[in-house]
């Protein structure tokens, strides 16, 4: 303990990315005040880092809840709300180990403390320019969190949801198509993870919303109860409300674990490059085969040579009908060079 004080002490100044993690080994350890003292002094002597990350391993059943564990996260939780507000910080990460191991948490939660923190941080995003990424990763968030993500993120370049939009709050869109959401002009990159309710049909219309996004990652998102959206009509990228027509390509769209049906839903974003990473076998060749005109101003096509595809997992092996009457056609160019990011849906 003393030497990591005196550690801090001296070098706090030169941390410019901090990492906590509250574990319960931590918590239960014959020292673990000590460690708590230490996490808490770490927030206060690195006042120059900008990137900070909060991590917990998990929610801790009643019992294990010991008045030092509630007072460590009210304290971490006061020193990060300050560190927002004050101004200091550019990145921030908040979520759960299990969640960023193994994709979702089952039974448990985040902790109180940590909910009411996110609470507050989301918002004072209005008035926060500093904050320009944020990444949220674990089971759930409150309904209050969501709705000021959804309209008071005006500054952040980049938004990170790992498994928080969860099916019991609203969908990412209206279905009568009203926007909840603030136009941001500044956000260049969106990546939503294992969010069930990010509806494939309602992704255009995100992008839609944010007009300076060129990076975005739709992995493992949808439920299997989502209705699936009807076929456009053919031509549909010539008429005049075609989204490629208002906006800006994407330079990456980056989709993983989605169906046939998502992927024609998400078809009218323009981008020129899409990856696809674990599709399902042939469903990705029959979506550009059923609607040529899937994701206009494309220019590459990247795909798994293998892979990890839901059920009946194969290589895609595009046949000559896919590669000649669309991709060719098109102009497209295909590689077989990607690399999956969630191995299962």
């Amino acid at each position: 303990m003393n030497i990591a004080s005196t550690v801090l002490s001296r070098y706090g100044d030169h941390v410019r990315y901090l990492h906590l993690m509250v574990t319960k080994e931590r918590i239960s350890h014959p020292r673990s005040e000590e460690y708590n003292r230490l996490m808490v002094m770490a927030l206060v002597a690195c006042r120059r880092a900008t990137s900070l990350a909060l991590y917990y391993e998990s929610k801790l059943q009643p019992e294990e809840e010991t008045t030092a564990y509630r007072d460590l996260m009210a304290e971490l939780s006061s020193k990060v709300m300050f560190r927002v507000t004050q101004g200091s910080l550019s990145s921030l990460a908040l979520g759960s180990l299990i969640v960023l191991q193994r994709g979702y948490e089952l039974f448990r939660g985040m902790p109180l403390e940590l909910h009411s923190l996110l609470d507050s941080i989301s918002l004072s995003l209005n008035q926060t320019p500093t904050l320009k990424h944020l990444e949220i990763s674990c089971g759930s968030i409150t309904l209050e969190t969501y709705n000021n993500l959804r309209s008071r993120a005006i500054h952040l370049h980049s938004l990170t949801l790992v498994s928080c939009i969860n099916s019991k709050l609203p969908k990412l869109w209206s279905f009568e198509g009203v926007s909840e959401w603030t136009c941001n002009a500044k956000l260049t990159h969106l990546r939503l993870i294992r969010c069930q309710s990010a509806y494939a049909p309602h992704i255009p219309e995100l992008v839609r919303n944010f007009p300076a996004l060129r990076h975005l990652l739709v992995s493992t998102c949808g439920s299997f109860s989502d209705v699936i959206s009807p076929n456009r009509q053919l031509g549909w990228s010539r008429e005049p409300d075609a989204l490629w027509r208002h906006r800006m390509p994407l330079d990456t769209f980056f989709i993983e674990h989605m169906i046939k049906w998502e992927i024609l839903a998400m078809g009218t974003i323009p981008a020129k490059t899409v990856i696809a990473t674990s599709i399902r076998s042939g469903d990705l060749e029959a979506s550009f085969l059923q609607d040529p005109e899937i994701f206009p101003c494309l220019t590459l096509l990247s795909i798994e040579e293998k892979p990890v595809g839901r059920g009946d997992a194969g290589p895609m092996g595009p046949d000559v009908e896919w590669r000649e009457r669309v991709l060719a056609s098109r102009g497209i160019e295909l590689k077989a060079d990607a690399r999956w990011l969630i191995t299962r849906r």
